[in-house]
């Protein structure tokens, strides 16, 4: 609070330089403080400010949360350099508790920007991504084991089927079935047909899939359909009912082939897990300015009698006569 009233003080003596605003005094500023803060307290824009349930047992902390509110409100005004008090008086009171919250997160979202483009971030990222790939591979794995539904093609079957396929628990086999409607009740031996995963030749989506050249679909529904590749005249097509279905299984088709994911899902998953996680990491950072360039090496000692001799259990000090072992306990 001592900081906040000098902060004051300062607010006065730049007016008095900037107009014919008489200084005001210290015992004024005491009074100038608890007439803002209360009042700040009772008036309506702050009634939306975040305060433990029990407002008079923890006053003491949110009159802390309203002083700085009411500090940001100064600074807001001042950087707009009003010419007279009255003026300054009216513009504070124009900017609500919400604008101040919105200045607040705009703040903490550039930090954190600003953070995660320094290079010891840009490092530590780097050494989370073999981790996070794999997690998000798991994941990938984990869908295809759950199964999918797919309406079957023209030319593919009888009409008005849909077809359900799933991955073994081993991933060893792709289990497959048509059925005339979907059910959610459905065991692995309801599924007669499977492909074996070895014999998989590639994954190819978009206008790459045979029965996207052979105009079974339409080129607009291209975005959504993959095929699976066994040899050259023996393949299985597929349309998926979105997107994010057909991201996940081209990229756990390609996992269970050993090749890398390439989904536009798989660089969404990575940047949002990678981000949190480096957040989570730099919590223990907090408060603490992380440099752009890494911190020089210092030289080396001038000796290395602290060196600890593994194999006698000893410590050497010094050298020569006049060194003498010392016991580490």
């Amino acid at each position: 609070m001592g900081g906040f009233i000098i902060f004051l003080c300062t607010l006065h003596l730049v007016f008095d330089a900037k107009s014919s605003v008489y200084w005001v005094s210290l015992s004024q500023d005491f009074w100038i403080l608890n007439r803002v803060v209360w009042a700040k307290l009772n008036s309506r824009g702050m009634r939306d400010v975040d305060h433990p349930a029990s407002t008079f047992s923890s006053i003491s902390l949110l009159y802390s949360r309203v002083l700085q509110v009411v500090q940001e409100q100064i600074n807001q005004v001042l950087a707009k350099t009003p010419i007279t008090f009255e003026v300054f008086r009216t513009v504070v009171n124009k900017i609500p508790y919400r604008e101040i919250k919105e200045i607040w997160r705009q703040g903490r979202k550039e930090r954190e920007t600003s953070e995660l483009k320094a290079r010891p971030v840009k490092e530590l990222r780097k050494q989370l991504e073999p981790e996070i790939l794999d997690l998000i591979q798991e994941h990938r794995l984990r869908y295809l084991c759950e199964g999918t539904w797919f309406r079957v093609l023209k030319g593919m079957g009888a009409k008005n089927k849909v077809r359900h396929i799933r991955l073994s628990p081993n991933h060893k086999f792709l289990h497959y079935s048509d059925f005339e409607e979907e059910s959610k009740l459905l065991l692995m031996e309801d599924l007669k047909e499977k492909i074996v995963v070895k014999k998989i030749k590639m994954v190819v989506t978009g206008m790459e899939c045979p029965h996207v050249k052979e105009k079974i679909i339409k080129k607009s529904a291209s975005n959504l359909a993959f095929s699976i590749i066994l040899d050259e005249s023996s393949h299985f097509d597929f349309v998926c009912p979105d997107e994010i279905t057909c991201n996940y299984w081209v990229d756990g088709i390609n996992a269970l082939l050993g090749r890398p994911m390439t989904s536009p899902a798989l660089a969404k998953d990575l940047n949002t897990l990678a981000n949190m996680e480096v957040r989570l990491r730099l919590l223990d950072a907090e408060g603490i300015t992380i440099p752009s360039e890494q911190p020089p090496i210092p030289p080396p000692p001038p000796n290395f009698d602290f060196c600890f001799e593994k194999s006698s259990g000893v410590m050497r000090r010094g050298e020569g006569s006049q060194s003498r072992p010392v016991s580490v306990m």
